[in-house]
């Protein structure tokens, strides 16, 4: 298997990300995420932002990345969603794993 991806998003509340990442887990388009809170200052809508967030890096293959970005937009609240990818490198069996958990054929583990 080749490497993995990490896609990124951020919600409003962890609630909120919770609500869209769920299903995406259960779902199989994503084998874990990670939520991070945190503070951000942006630009929109001609302002100055500072708001409290959540960030979110949720863990699939090359192959799953297209199907969960477009969940992602599809449930994803925020207007402008940022979802940003990359491709990282990870050990043999966590790779493994994260392949084991896309799809409808996934096992049920509990140790990532």
């Amino acid at each position: 298997m080749s490497n993995l991806k990490i896609l990124y998003t951020t919600f409003s509340s962890l609630e909120e990300a919770e609500r869209v990442v769920l299903p995406l887990v259960e779902g199989g388009l994503a084998a874990c995420a990670n939520m991070f809170p945190m503070q951000s200052i942006y630009r929109y809508a001609g302002q100055l932002r500072r708001d409290s967030e959540v960030a979110v890096w949720l863990k699939t293959t090359p192959a799953g990345l297209k199907r969960l970005r477009e969940a992602l937009k599809a449930t994803h609240p925020y207007e402008v969603p940022c979802l940003l990818h990359w491709k990282v490198s990870a050990n043999s069996s966590y790779r493994q794993w994260v392949s084991d958990m896309l799809g409808p054929e996934r096992q049920d583990t509990t140790s990532a």
